[in-house]
C-alpha cells in the first residue's frame, strides 16, 4: 500500500531494544492477557508475555486487582482492601469495614463488627452502628456486644485464623461478615435468641463459679428454643440452669442429681430444691 510509505507506525526506543521493549507498562495497566499470570521468573518463556507492544499494554487491571508502576502484572487485592478498574495500588477499607480478596468494595465488617439490617430486629438506636455504603439497603456494621467476640469468618473459619496462616478469604465467599446470629459468646454467658444482643451472665446461684461451669458460651446457639447450645453438656434452658436429663435437678448451681423417687410418681414439671425435674411416666 503506497498510502503508508513513509508514515510512522511504530517508533522503537533509541536504545537497545532488550532493555526497553516490551514497554513498561504505568500503574495500573496490564501487561498479561489474562490476571495472576506465571511466576516472574517464567515470563520469558511465558505465553502471556507480548502484550506490551503499545503503551497502553493490555489494558487497565479489572476491579480487585492493581498494578504498580512498571510491573505490568495485575494482582489481586488482600482482604481488607479493594480497587477500581485500573487503579495502581489497592486501597485499604475505611474502619470499620473490611473486604475479602480481590474485592471492588468493601462490604463487610472489620474485627469487633456484626453486620446487620436494619429491618431485622432492632438494638438499642444507632449505638455506634456504621452504614455500608457500597450495599443496598439499610446494611450496618454494629459494634460486637461486651461479652461476645465477633471476626469475620472464611469457610467456617476466622478471617484472622486465616490470615494468620497466609491464607485469605476467597472472592467467592457470599457472606463473610460476623452476623449476630453467629457471634461467639465468652465463657459464662447465655442468650434467649440468635437475634438478640442481650447477653445475660449465668448465675452463681451462690455458689461461686457455678454459672461458668453451666454455661461455656461459644458460637452455637443449639437445635431448640432455649440457647442450649450455650450449655455445658449437662445443663440446658434458661441461664442452663435445667439438667438435661428430664429426671434429674439441678443442686450446688452445677451438679444434676436424680429426683427422688417419690418425684417420678407425677407428671409434668415438680419444682424440686434448686431445679426442676419433668416426671416422664407413671408409677
Amino acid at each position: 500500500d503506497a498510502s503508508i510509505l513513509g508514515a510512522d507506525l511504530l517508533r522503537l526506543p533509541p536504545e537497545p531494544i532488550d532493555s526497553d521493549f516490551p514497554y513498561a507498562c504505568a500503574a495500573g495497566l496490564n501487561a498479561y492477557n489474562v490476571t495472576d499470570p506465571p511466576d516472574l521468573d517464567s515470563r520469558e518463556s511465558s505465553p502471556f508475555l507480548g502484550s506490551q507492544n503499545t503503551r497502553d499494554c493490555a489494558g487497565p487491571c479489572p476491579a480487585g486487582y492493581s498494578s504498580l508502576e512498571a510491573t505490568g502484572r495485575c494482582i489481586g487485592c488482600l482482604a481488607g482492601n479493594y480497587s477500581k478498574a485500573g487503579q495502581g495500588e489497592c486501597s485499604l477499607c475505611a474502619h470499620p469495614f473490611s473486604s475479602v480478596d480481590k474485592s471492588a468494595t468493601c462490604t463487610i465488617c472489620t474485627d469487633g463488627f456484626y453486620k446487620r439490617s436494619s429491618s431485622a430486629l432492632e438494638v438499642p438506636a444507632n449505638r455506634g452502628r456504621e452504614k455500608i455504603p457500597e450495599l443496598e439497603g439499610d446494611w450496618f456494621c454494629y459494634p460486637c456486644p461486651s461479652d461476645a467476640t465477633c471476626t469475620p469468618r472464611h469457610e467456617g473459619r476466622r478471617l484472622a485464623e486465616d490470615l494468620g496462616g497466609g491464607r485469605g478469604m476467597s472472592e467467592t465467599d457470599d457472606e463473610s461478615s460476623e452476623v449476630l446470629a453467629t457471634i461467639t459468646l465468652k465463657h459464662g454467658y447465655w442468650r434467649a435468641g440468635q437475634n438478640t444482643d442481650q447477653l445475660v451472665e449465668c448465675s452463681d446461684r451462690g455458689f461461686a463459679g457455678s454459672g461458668k461451669r453451666r454455661c461455656k458460651g461459644g458460637a452455637d446457639f443449639g437445635t431448640g428454643k432455649y440457647g442450649d447450645g450455650y450449655c455445658s453438656d449437662k445443663f440446658k434452658g434458661p441461664e442452663c440452669q435445667l439438667c438435661a436429663n428430664e429426671n434429674q435437678y439441678l443442686v450446688y448451681g452445677e451438679e444434676c442429681v436424680d429426683c427422688p423417687a417419690q418425684g417420678r410418681k407425677f407428671l409434668g414439671p415438680l419444682l424440686l430444691g434448686l431445679g426442676f425435674c419433668v416426671a416422664v411416666g407413671v408409677a
